[in-house]
């Protein structure tokens, strides 16, 4: 078991704060600023590091534009896609039974285990489309 320490309790409850959505170092950091935590980047880096590494949270690389994406890992671990809006660039998560079908269905027909994980379909967010 991992020693637990303030600092990695504070960034644990940071992206609890962000619930079922992704949270990126930068978005980390704003929340370490805002709070007035005394949290260095090595040490938010290190600990993101240690919660990927015991289960904790999930690491997600969506594209090659953005930088890694945090999760807290759920209980039940389940197949969802990333939709990212290309207008605001917001991030959500497409859960869906469809895509267990869908997800089956590429696994029993093409002999091909896809990573969810790393699915990411681009569109346009309703409230993006709702300004226009």
């Amino acid at each position: 078991m991992r020693y637990s320490t303030k600092q990695r309790q504070e960034i644990l409850d940071l992206i609890k704060g962000h619930g079922e959505s992704h949270v990126s170092v930068e978005t980390l950091l704003s929340d370490i600023s805002k709070k007035q935590l005394n949290i260095s980047r090595a040490t938010l880096y290190r600990t993101l590091d240690s919660l990927t590494e015991e289960g904790i949270i999930k690491r997600f690389f969506l594209d090659g534009k953005l930088g890694a994406c945090y999760q807290l890992c759920e209980e039940e671990d389940h197949n969802h896609f990333h939709l990212i809006c290309e207008s605001c660039g917001k991030m959500l998560h497409l859960d869906c039974d469809e895509v267990e079908t869908l997800m089956g269905h590429i696994e029993k027909e093409h002999n091909f285990k896809v990573n969810s994980d790393r699915v990411v379909l681009y569109g346009i967010c309703e409230e993006c489309q709702s300004k226009k």
